[in-house]
């Protein structure tokens, strides 16, 4: 029963080849925990501190000494302060001291950079990492942040950067995603306001409004790119899918409306490929419960399958096609796999298999040749084990009966028979159970009266003997492990 069970998955792998499709989904919103450190970060000095900084250390008596230098350098007065061999502190004054640049280190690394203008912070203040990088870069002027700032995020691979005049900030947040080819432009707020995506060309491809920091609601507007046309409108009531959703052409037509209630899809709706054909066509009761006909579709818009719900169950036969012609149908009770299921040669038209299936458990299976007459025919019980085995020679007649006992079907030898392209029957492989259920045999039979065959023991060694060309060798295991004899010998008492 092992081959009928693989059978059986195959013929389940038909429905889950992969497709480009796109699903009508809610939108949900992406937190950016640096957001706050944008704001407020602690590695960064405020103004105050800024400018006390500037204060106490040109107090500081200029001299040289042990854990200090002052010099003069290219028309700029030079001080620095060192601690344990180390350098800590470089201050550098323009000979009409009008200009200086405060550098504090940590680790013999330059740590903040810090402009000045007539004793008040003006120009690029620069934060770094241990290891050189930059972390924040902000504009200041007469004291005040004016300008841009950015801040390049750690864990996250973002560049957040915003704009500030006198100390306030100003327009849209910048989020530069580099891994992603896009950034987004927030409300500066951050608290209620619309999202712009942008790929990295400056494309507006997407708008998000939301509201309370962090709940979508009213339109998300996706675009065409070329266009620039409306491609989908959801509505969304509280981060939840709500009212008309619509899909547009690129020339701006409606395509197909679907509604929505709390997130629920109600009466019919569409799903698209990316190239904008028909995928999915389904249906919704005012309470989100599938109802009717639902029909899947391929990406040449042909029907592909089709199926019948019932208050939210299927009921009746599912149909499934491949390149628009009948491969299988299956019947379904309240969800569940009862009746039968019958697979058809695409080509031929003709059957290739039916089988009787109880709540979801295959219960027989029966097996073609080209001329309708039966090949294999396989029986389960109702707790799945093998109760019957029969293999057909192409002319219908039985060349090889097996009944199990239903107690314990594994024990005795089993063998699988196969057929060749000219549908004529060879032997294949042959397993043996011990009367506890545990293989104790296998036979592989290959070309040319050659085989392999692997002998078992619940110690955990095998033993393979492998037959080519009337040449036999034998191999050795334990536990998967290919050992020699000797070492065999020993772990097998």
């Amino acid at each position: 029963m092992r081959k009928l069970n693989i059978l059986i998955l195959l013929f389940l792998a038909l429905k889950s080849y992969s497709q480009e499709i796109e699903e009508i989904r809610p939108f949900y919103l992406q937190e950016i925990s640096a957001f706050k450190a944008y704001y407020e970060n602690s590695t960064e000095y405020n103004s105050e501190k800024l400018n006390r900084i500037f204060k106490e250390i040109n107090s500081l008596p200029k001299v040289n000494s042990v854990n200090s230098k002052f010099y003069k350098e290219n028309n700029n007065l030079i001080f620095e302060i060192y601690e344990e061999k180390n350098i800590s502190l470089k201050l550098i004054t323009s000979n009409n001291k009008k200009l200086s640049t405060i550098y504090l280190y940590s680790k013999g690394k330059v740590e903040h950079e810090i402009p000045y203008l007539e004793n008040k912070i003006d120009g690029v203040y620069k934060v770094f990492l241990n290891d050189g990088k930059l972390l924040f870069e902000t504009n200041y002027k007469s004291g005040k942040r004016n300008g841009y700032r950015k801040f390049y995020t750690l864990s996250e691979n973002r560049i957040i950067e915003g704009n500030f005049i006198n100390g306030q900030i100003t327009g849209k947040i910048k989020v530069i995603e580099p891994e992603n080819n896009r950034y987004l432009l927030y409300p500066n707020n951050l608290k209620n306001g619309i999202i712009e995506y942008y790929d990295i060309s400056s494309n507006l491809y997407c708008e998000v409004p939301f509201i309370e920091g962090n709940i979508i609601q009213g339109e998300v507007i996706d675009y065409y790119y070329q266009s620039k046309n409306k491609r989908l409108v959801r509505n969304h009531k509280m981060g939840k899918l709500d009212g008309k959703t619509e899909y547009f052409d690129e020339k701006g037509n409606s395509k197909c409306i679907l509604n929505y209630k709390d997130g629920m899809p109600i009466g019919e709706h569409k799903e698209f490929y990316l190239t904008g054909r028909i995928y999915k066509e389904i249906f919704y009761d005012e309470n989100g419960i599938k109802i009717g006909t639902w029909k899947t579709y391929d990406e040449s818009g042909k029907l592909s399958g089709e199926l019948h719900y019932v208050n939210g169950k299927i009921n009746g036969i599912e149909k499934i096609y491949i390149n628009g012609i009948l491969r299988s149908t299956r019947e379904y009770v309240d969800d569940n796999l009862n009746g039968s299921w019958k697979h058809w040669n695409s080509e031929t038209k003709i059957i290739e298999s039916e089988s009787q299936m109880i709540d979801n458990k295959c219960v027989s299976i029966i097996f073609y040749f080209k001329n309708g007459k039966i090949s294999k025919r396989f029986e389960n019980n109702a707790k799945n084990q093998p109760i019957r085995a029969e293999y057909f020679d192409k002319n219908g007649n039985l060349f090889y009966e097996e009944k199990y006992n239903s107690d314990k079907s594994s024990e005795g030898t089993h063998k699988y028979y196969f057929y060749d392209k000219n549908e004529d029957y060879f032997l294949g492989n042959e397993d043996e159970f011990d009367k506890n259920g545990f293989k104790i045999r296998e036979k592989n039979y290959l070309k040319n009266d050659d085989y392999e065959e692997i002998r078992y023991k619940n110690n955990g060694c095998k033993i393979k003997i492998i037959n080519r060309n009337k040449l036999t060798t034998t191999e050795y295991y334990y536990f998967g492990k290919k050992i020699e004899i000797e070492e065999f010998k020993k772990l097998d008492k």
